[in-house]
């Protein structure tokens, strides 16, 4: 059976890290094949997971007939599969269906939902954010969703309330459960030395074009107060690039601001990029995979982000308090930070470990219930 992964791609570190999970929890059902489509990533990015790629096919255009002459040995040796060919979608976007986001995206998904219901697919929606959904074309088009999937997964409880009032006649088909990466482990990162008590600092591009202008203008000078009050508290800022590209673009704005360079990281891989957040004594970002990563991995976090998503997360960890508004005072931010590395931070470990083990037990339940609707079990 080839079941086709939707929502990842090796550009969104977070993402990638999902598909990883996705690969883990489908590693012992030998007779299970998964795929994405060229979204996703490169030929060697595909390989590298043991992806199979789902080739798009024109319905009347010379796609169709060319591929159609390929011999099935060639297709199956160099991993090529047609739509036809897929008997169940897992969706893992982590955040896509929502009034902040495109709502061409929640439409287009609602239509492949239809068409591939008409085909015979279930269709599972892991764990993710979901939400509000107060524009009717949002709220039309999650609806849609909920009516054709088999079984969707809100990632926090603001996520599945808005899920249950936007698909009312199918909360039935609607859970909760916490995000799939938490349950993995970084890869060591033995060739990278960090400073003593280092401060990872993640930024996030998201917090300039998914906020109002106030915000947007108030990020970068937040991070350079963040910098600021860190080196304040004894620890040593460094910057991590959860996701190259976009971040990247902030760290010059970041630099300009500060007399002393602040070293910077870079890592492509999702695993090592979580092995180097054990390394840590805070991470402080907006990243919210980041944020999770060490969260998972027993290190403590400040953050501010963007949405519910964040505040929510920080909640299931038991450190609420720990989120920022991005006019938070220097002092403000020093306070925070001294209150997850002073005297409680034994306390804090234990809650975090806690939360964890919890969170664990919640997505073993999860898998159990999405492998059944794939007759798995």
């Amino acid at each position: 059976m080839f079941i086709e992964i939707t929502g990842t791609s090796t550009r969104n570190k977070g993402a990638e890290l999902m598909l990883a999970a996705i690969c883990m929890a489908m590693r012992d059902h030998s007779h299970i094949q998964l795929a994405v489509d060229s979204n996703f990533g490169s030929y060697l990015d595909r390989v590298r997971y043991g992806l199979w790629h789902k080739v798009k096919i024109d319905k009347f255009g010379r796609s169709k007939l060319g591929f159609s002459l390929l011999p099935d040995s060639f297709r199956r040796t160099n991993g090529m599969i047609t739509e036809a060919e897929i008997g169940g979608i897992i969706d893992a976007s982590g955040f896509a269906f929502g009034d902040q986001l495109p709502v061409a995206t929640a439409e287009r998904f609602a239509t492949n939902c239809a068409r591939w219901k008409t085909q015979g697919k279930r269709i599972v929606l892991l764990p993710q954010a979901l939400g509000p959904f107060q524009t009717k074309p949002a709220r039309r088009a999650f609806e849609n969703i909920a009516r054709f999937a088999d079984l969707i997964h809100a990632r926090d409880h603001d996520s599945l309330s808005f899920a249950m009032d936007a698909a009312a006649e199918h909360q039935n088909k609607i859970k909760l459960a916490p995000d799939i990466t938490i349950g993995i482990d970084g890869i060591p990162v033995n060739d990278i030395k960090l400073p003593k008590s280092t401060m990872l600092l993640v930024p996030n591009k998201r917090m300039l074009d998914r906020t109002n202008k106030s915000r947007a203008d108030s990020y970068l000078p937040f991070l350079t107060r963040c910098i600021r009050a860190s080196r304040k508290a004894g620890l040593n800022p460094v910057i991590l690039i959860h996701d190259d590209g976009e971040d990247e673009a902030m760290l010059g704005a970041i630099q300009k601001t500060e007399t002393e360079n602040v070293p910077i990281l870079h890592e492509t891989d999702p695993l090592r990029l979580k092995g180097i957040m054990r390394l840590a004594t805070l991470v402080l970002g907006s990243r919210f995979h980041a944020l999770l990563g060490a969260l998972s991995s027993g290190v403590p976090v400040v953050a501010a982000g963007w949405s519910h998503k964040y505040e929510r997360l920080l909640e299931d960890f038991n450190c609420g308090q720990q989120l920022l508004k991005v006019d938070a005072s220097e002092d403000d931010i020093y306070q925070s930070i001294l209150t997850v590395i002073g005297p409680n931070h034994d306390t804090i470990h234990k809650s975090i470990a806690c939360a964890k083990t919890r969170a664990i037990d919640e997505l073993d339940h999860m898998w159990i219930q999405v492998k059944k609707v794939f007759n798995l079990l």
